[in-house]
């Protein structure tokens, strides 16, 4: 049971540990991510112009740089 719970708790830091230079890195790349993801939805519904809409706001206009 011991070397059970001892394996386990090795697993569980090492995802966390994933999951933490996850979204390190997501929240580097925040602007030019939703920027990105924005650009390959689709353009001919009124969910996305809503949806850019609220992004430009929200992003400051993040992909200039």
């Amino acid at each position: 049971m011991d070397v059970h719970v001892q394996y386990s708790g090795v697993y569980i830091n090492a995802a966390s540990e994933f999951i933490r230079s996850e979204l390190s890195i997501r929240k580097s790349t925040t602007m030019i991510g939703r920027r990105q993801l924005m650009d390959h939805r689709l353009v001919n519904t009124k969910n996305f112009i809503k949806e850019d809409h609220k992004y430009k706001i929200d992003g400051g206009g993040g992909g200039i740089n």
